[in-house]
């Protein structure tokens, strides 16, 4: 059955409004929600100790369940500079810690973006290194596939990286006014 969903950030944020969101988001129609409080490095979720992590993700889960929505995907992380393998590294270990907060969410996707380690901006038609940005996306994608396994959490691909007008509008698009 096809389902009608929209990104939770317009409705709740971490400790404010969770429970309002997912009601108000429940009376605007929705079905489901793309959780995106994985999406920055800096995430206070993202950034829990692993007990406080699973408690409020599944409690956040309980508040949905009780609400009658659901969420069917969640975002990672986006919008980083992985030149450098130590930072590469870190994302990894982020990536793995959403998956498995994706178990906690009953949540059976995850929403990557493949890593640019040659370069988040398109320079014309070209990216600066293509053949570094396909070995950089290998690396993570390899390093994150037995997580996803082990926790039943599906992997999703999105389009980047950008041309710079595009990454302007979507960093524009991106710092949006809550619906509450």
């Amino acid at each position: 059955m096809l389902k009608i969903g929209i990104e939770s950030i317009g409705y709740f944020s971490y400790q404010k409004n969770e429970v309002e969101g997912l009601i108000k988001a429940k009376e605007h129609g929705y079905d489901c929600l793309d959780y995106g409080e994985f999406s920055r490095p800096d995430s206070v979720v993202l950034n829990l100790s692993m007990d406080k992590y699973e408690a409020y993700l599944r409690w956040l889960k309980k508040q949905a369940d009780e609400v009658g929505i659901m969420f069917n995907q969640a975002h990672g992380l986006w919008f980083m500079d992985e030149k450098n393998l130590k930072e590469r590294e870190y994302n990894i270990e982020c990536y793995k810690k959403q998956i498995i907060g994706c178990s906690f969410l009953g949540c059976p996707n995850l929403v990557i973006h493949p890593c640019c380690p040659g370069g988040w901006i398109w320079s014309g038609d070209k990216m600066d290194d293509r053949q570094a940005s396909f070995q950089g996306n290998m690396e993570v994608i390899k390093a994150i596939l037995p997580t996803a396994k082990e926790y039943g959490v599906t992997i999703c691909l999105e389009n980047l990286p950008f041309t710079k007008a595009t990454a302007r509008s979507a960093i524009k698009a991106s710092v949006v006014s809550p619906l509450l």
